[in-house]
């Protein structure tokens, strides 16, 4: 019988049971979170356009997505 996944429970066990002691002492967590990220739209911008128009929007809108909207 392999014995990989009783290493792998043991790993699981550990990990929980620090995270549980962390928690009860108050010590901070890490917090899951890229990078910020601003509203869409104009208004959100450091430098504005001089025009924007329902293209442009839908543009900003659908970033980081890979496919632009279909305009």
């Amino acid at each position: 019988m392999p014995r990989w996944p009783v290493a792998v429970l043991i790993g699981v066990a550990v990990y929980g049971a620090a995270r549980l002691v962390a928690a009860r002492s108050g010590a901070a967590l890490p917090v899951r979170a890229g990078p910020p990220i601003r509203p869409a739209g104009p208004q959100s911008m450091r430098d504005r356009p001089e025009s924007w128009d329902d293209v442009d929007q839908a543009s900003d809108e659908s970033f980081p997505a890979s496919d632009p909207p279909a305009y």
